[in-house]
């Protein structure tokens, strides 16, 4: 087995190890072929609905300019490609990533403090706790079934159940 694929192979053992934590996660080993475009990374990972595209190389290898190239053009229209030496690594940036895109689903600010448990989040300029899941980020309770049943009590001019 070449180190590349030793390191390849560590990576998905990673992200194995996401997915049976419960994450919602899923990746492509992206194979080069007579009908494939050259250059490609090597693995394309979605996590949480957010796609990354990662270029698998040996300790102390660099990714060739064709990779490189593809590499700039997927950052140029808004995706995630980089080249990885360890599994990591890409822990690194899948964890980046993640923290970067929960936002508060009421205000929109990016949160970055976790709460209470895995995939839950706090917003301190709503004073709001919210979760992600694999519909988005849905605060406690479900907010908009709330709101819904706000608003039908609301025209029928009654009190809520308590």
């Amino acid at each position: 087995m070449t180190p590349e694929a030793k390191v390849l192979k560590s990576i998905i053992a990673h992200l194995e190890t996401l997915k049976k934590a419960g994450r919602p996660i899923w990746w492509v080993k992206l194979r080069a072929g007579p009908w494939q475009q050259a250059g490609l990374p090597d693995l394309l990972v979605v996590l949480d609905g957010r796609e990354m595209f990662f270029e698998a190389k040996a300790p102390g290898e660099v990714a060739t300019p064709l990779q490189q190239e593809t590499m700039r053009r997927i950052r140029a229209a808004g995706g995630v490609a980089e080249a990885v030496d360890s599994a990591a690594q890409v822990a690194e940036i899948l964890e980046g990533q993640i923290m970067a895109s929960v936002r508060c689903p009421k205000c929109g600010t990016p949160s970055k403090t976790p709460h209470q448990g895995k995939n839950q989040w706090y917003c301190h300029k709503c004073k709001m706790a919210f979760e992600s899941g694999d519909d988005g980020l849905t605060p406690y309770g479900n907010p908009a079934r709330i709101v819904q049943r706000q608003e039908r009590l609301r025209k029928m001019n009654t009190k809520p159940r308590r």
